[in-house]
């Protein structure tokens, strides 16, 4: 990376160089390597005099991928300042300009980068739109380039590789699971060689709880490090984190504890990308061996690390945030400006009598002020709640559970309350859909979010994480009066009748439950209780499971 100190120095070198030659597309080229190496201490002014310079070359030169490239530096760079507001207004600024040139690579660039923002402020479903719509935008490119038999420059295919995986990644953490299976065997079909496919395959499969399917994959993985010639580095890092989940999910944490601590020896390429979550699972397979001398190290490391992780995360999300609702709230501004004006223009032309045009004309600004007031402050009610609101059972959203949960877990840190954690998926749903409909499957859901609003306190939170899945947090509980009140909630559900079109059949749910113990982060209690529904699910399902 070149620093402030470097910076007038290379930047003079490698333009004068470029200028000599007259050659526009190389002064680009040049120009752009430059911006992409520039460290977040080179002064701001001179980082954006840059950009403006290789923004308007790639304009004149028609070069888009260069031109939206220049974004992606931007952003980048006002990421590593952790400016993350400017960041995501550079950001929709880029994926702006694209659309209105309709650019497809500039565009699915665009939408990569947004998908990451929205997920981690608990976006889930912007974020898969945007993949899905970035992966259409790049099959169309392809296309073109095809049919004007154009070769794909490198940049291209990279970015074609980094959406096919991502689109398979969100599919089958968000969307239709059969669809993501299908489509990570066509990433394999198509590129046998890439670990890096199967190390998110199998990171995918132990998240949404598929252990059985686990074992194999990783396997497979170990014989394609095996046949690589290079040093595998982070691939074996990763591997060995994947088998330290496996074995600890299977509770055998003896053979845990040795994948977690040959991860831990290389955990430096680690620590930020994996959010401190290895040092926990650690430290609990240590703890669970009865080796609290060795465990002590790692909870001690993740407590002194987890803290400084959230900060930085929860100030990206208020910032990312802010800077979605500053927007949207210019575009109602502006049509609303738009609208008042001609609203007074209809009125000038309208009134010939210059006292009764004034008079006019002040009743209707002081009538207009008043409704935009009005319907702003309505708006603002009706956007924060459809912000934070399952639409279909009108419990809270993915969203706003994340950020209750972060809050939660912040405040009882210093408190030392206790709260539980628990998530619960409705037996054989896809049954109701497939023999009775999509609208049957949905009075479903509405009846069970009614029972469930009138199980738990005020106190609780309660929300739909996506499709039949549901998280209940409750407040100031233990594990013992969590499982207590779970478990007359679940006999609620198997006593109520359903109506299915006339039949009267009775529906039952798996539960997974976890408490706080004072140290984990909200993604790890959410992994938890996954992971005990998960349990109950392997059972035989309609049972409890604590995690």
């Amino acid at each position: 990376m070149i620093d402030e100190l470097n910076f007038n120095i290379n930047v003079k070198k490698a333009l004068k160089l470029a200028q000599n030659l007259e050659d526009k597309t190389y002064q680009l080229k040049v120009q752009k390597a430059l911006l992409a190496s520039l460290d977040s201490n080179v002064d701001e002014a001179k980082f954006l005099e840059l950009f403006e310079s290789v923004k308007t070359q790639a304009i004149q030169l028609q070069d888009s991928h260069s031109l939206f490239e220049a974004f992606s530096h931007k952003s980048f760079y006002f990421h590593k300042k952790r400016n993350y507001e400017v960041e995501f207004f550079t950001l929709k600024a880029g994926y702006k300009l694209a659309k209105e040139t309709k650019d497809n690579i500039g565009l699915a660039m665009m939408q990569v980068n947004l998908a990451r923002k929205y997920e981690l402020i608990g976006d889930s479903t912007s974020a898969f739109d945007l993949i899905k719509e970035a992966y259409d935008n790049i099959k169309i490119a392809r296309a073109i380039s095809k049919k004007q038999q154009i070769p794909p420059n490198p940049s291209e295919l990279h970015l074609y590789r980094y959406i096919k995986r991502q689109q398979a990644y969100y599919t089958l953490q968000y969307g239709n699971k059969d669809d993501g299976l299908e489509l990570f065997k066509s990433l394999f079909a198509e590129y046998p060689e890439q670990v890096i496919y199967h190390l998110i395959y199998a990171e995918s499969l132990l998240k949404k709880g598929f252990i059985d399917r686990v074992k194999a994959e990783l396997n497979t993985i170990e014989q394609l490090i095996l046949i690589k010639d290079k040093e595998q580095r982070y691939e074996k890092a990763h591997l060995n984190l994947l088998w330290a989940d496996y074995y600890r999910l299977n509770n055998e944490f003896e053979k845990a504890s040795l994948y977690y601590l040959a991860f831990s020896e290389v955990e430096d390429i680690y620590s930020e990308n994996w959010n401190f979550e290895p040092l926990l699972s650690t430290a609990i397979s240590l703890d669970k061996l009865g080796q609290k001398e060795k465990a002590y190290p790692y909870y001690k490391k993740y407590s002194e690390n987890i803290l400084n992780s959230h900060t930085i995360k929860n100030n990206q999300k208020i910032a990312y945030l802010s800077a979605e609702f500053n927007l949207k709230n210019k575009e109602q501004d502006l049509e609303k400006s738009k609208l008042l004006a001609i609203s007074l223009s209809q009125k000038l032309v309208a009134e010939k009598n210059e006292k009764v045009w004034q008079l006019t004309s002040l009743i209707t600004l002081l009538l207009a002020s008043i409704i935009i007031i009005f319907f702003s402050y309505v708006k603002s009610k009706q956007l924060k709640y459809l912000a934070n609101t399952d639409s279909l059972t009108e419990l809270s959203n993915r969203r706003f559970i994340m950020a209750q949960l972060l809050a939660l877990v912040e405040k009882s840190k210093a408190s030392q309350n206790k709260f539980c954690v628990a998530m619960f998926d409705i037996d054989h749903f896809k049954s109701v859909n497939d023999e009775f409909g999509h609208d049957v499957g949905d009075n479903v859901l509405k009846s069970i979010s009614t029972i469930t609003k009138q199980s738990f306190r005020s106190s609780d939170v309660l929300g739909r994480i996506g499709g039949e899945e549901f998280i209940i947090i409750l407040n100031r509980v233990d594990i013992d009066e969590a499982k207590t009140l779970l478990e007359r909630f679940r006999k609620k559900i198997n006593s109520y009748t359903f109506d299915l079109e006339g039949v009267n059949r009775p529906i039952s749910i798996s539960i997974g439950v976890t408490v706080f113990t004072g140290f984990e982060s909200a993604e790890s209690l959410m992994k938890r209780a996954d992971i005990g529904l998960y349990r109950s699910k392997s059972q035989g399902r309609d049972c409890i499971n604590i995690e």
